[in-house]
């Protein structure tokens, strides 16, 4: 495999057949492409995982790599705080009870729920934000890093 590789290419990127859960593919500094072609060539021309795609690109891919694993890890964050967020199902007196005749449980329980929608509706917001962010960011998360003298 030959890349034609100019001035204006910082980063190249290999993407890969792969099963899913494993690495996209790997990516690496252009300057080092002469070098690791004649010291690990295997990344090159392994037959189990053949590269179907290369991206020769000047964006700075470990920091947009690193963006995405950070935005996924603040997904799952937010997934769990809107799990764990206090939002009551029923106030807090015996079913015989109604708001005629337990007003104070049903006003801590309607102040509850309250608080709950805005929590959640926060959250709701901020991930939909991410998701957003997270379909603009160019490359996989899981894309393994190739250095010289690795």
């Amino acid at each position: 495999m030959s890349i034609p590789i100019g001035d204006w290419v910082k980063w190249v990127v290999l993407h890969r057949d792969h099963y899913q859960g494993n690495a996209k593919g790997e990516y690496f500094a252009a300057s080092d492409y002469d070098t690791l072609k004649r010291e690990q060539p295997f990344w090159f021309l392994s037959e189990d995982r053949p590269v179907y795609e290369v991206v020769l690109t000047d964006e700075d891919v470990p920091s947009l790599v690193k963006r995405r694993g950070d935005v996924i890890r603040e997904l799952d964050g937010l997934r769990y705080d809107y799990n764990h967020i206090y939002d009551p199902a029923r106030p807090k007196c015996d079913g015989r009870k109604t708001r005629r005749t337990a007003p104070e449980a049903y006003a801590q329980f309607d102040e509850d729920k309250a608080k709950a929608k805005e929590a959640k509706g926060k959250i709701k917001q901020r991930e939909s934000e991410l998701y957003e962010e997270l379909g603009q960011l160019p490359f996989s998360s899981t894309l393994y890093h190739i250095r010289r003298g690795q």
